[in-house]
Formats: structure tokens, C-alpha cells, sequence
């Protein structure tokens, strides 16, 4: 019994030792959007892409509330309630991070428009070692997020 509980405690500690761990939190952030088109709802998206030795790629993702205020014509109060993006995967290397908006519109004939909107990193593209380091400070991607949103111009 104890032979088996050591080695599934060797076996566990080895994968865990070669996973690829991050974690990244941002405060509650608030910002101005503007544009030409009315807008009918944002989602902040925060997550990262990780791909294992056969290239398997898996993507995960965290939706932080975020909520839009119609302040004058084309221009919107964007309030996100803090979020936190966690992740160990043994076996796998990180590929990229985001965070990004889900914008939704609607122009002046009711034609729907989606559009997303990359704030910080991406989530389709190879990222390089020293691009996903502020992915790897836990707190430093808030700091940055509040620079980049006042105002966000999108459309």
C-alpha cells in the first residue's frame, strides 16, 4: 500500500514538475469606449493557448463581468469586475495569452456587427518567450490594461 501511494506520489510530482504553470489577475478596471457604431454588449476575455509534444492545442478562456454604460453618442463607460486566469497543465507548453473584448454592435440599418477586439496578446498566433513574460507577473497585467483602455477606440 505505501509503495503504491510513494510511486503515484513520484509519478504525479514528475508530471507536475514538467507542467507549464501561470496565473494572472487583473483589478477591477474601468475605462471609456469609443465609437462609431451604438453598442449593445462587451465581454472581457482573458486566457491562454497550450500545445503538447504531438501539437495538440488546447485554449482556455475566463470571462471577467463586464458591463457598458451609454455615457454620449459613440462613446460608453466599460466597467470589468476583477478577474483571475489560473492554469497547470502537465506536459504542455504555453503557446500565447489574451485579453480581449467581445464587442457586439449594431449599425444605423440593424445589421449586427461582431468584432473582437485584442488588447494585450492574441490568441491565434505563435506568442514569443518575452512577449508572454507579462503574462507570467501576476499582477503586472493589470497595470497595463489600465493604460491601454483610456479610451479604447474600436470600430
Amino acid at each position: 500500500m505505501k509503495k503504491t501511494f510513494l510511486a503515484l506520489s513520484l509519478m504525479t510530482f514528475s508530471q507536475l514538475s514538467n507542467a507549464v504553470s501561470i496565473h494572472y489577475q487583473t483589478r477591477e478596471l474601468k475605462g471609456v469606449i469609443k465609437t462609431s457604431v451604438p453598442l449593445e454588449q462587451v465581454q472581457a476575455q482573458m486566457g491562454c493557448v497550450f500545445e503538447n509534444t504531438s501539437g495538440n492545442l488546447i485554449d482556455t478562456r475566463v470571462s471577467p463581468t463586464t458591463r457598458i454604460i451609454k455615457m454620449n453618442e459613440g462613446e460608453y463607460q466599460l466597467i470589468i469586475k476583477g478577474g483571475s486566469y489560473r492554469e497547470i497543465l502537465p506536459s504542455y507548453q504555453l503557446v500565447s495569452c489574451h485579453y480581449k473584448f467581445i464587442v457586439l454592435g449594431r449599425t444605423l440599418t440593424g445589421k449586427a456587427v461582431l468584432e473582437d477586439v485584442f488588447v494585450m496578446g492574441s490568441d491565434r498566433e505563435r506568442m514569443e518567450a518575452n512577449e508572454l513574460e507579462i503574462f507570467r507577473n501576476k499582477n503586472a497585467v493589470s497595470e497595463k490594461l489600465e493604460s491601454l483602455i483610456n479610451p479604447l477606440e474600436v470600430f
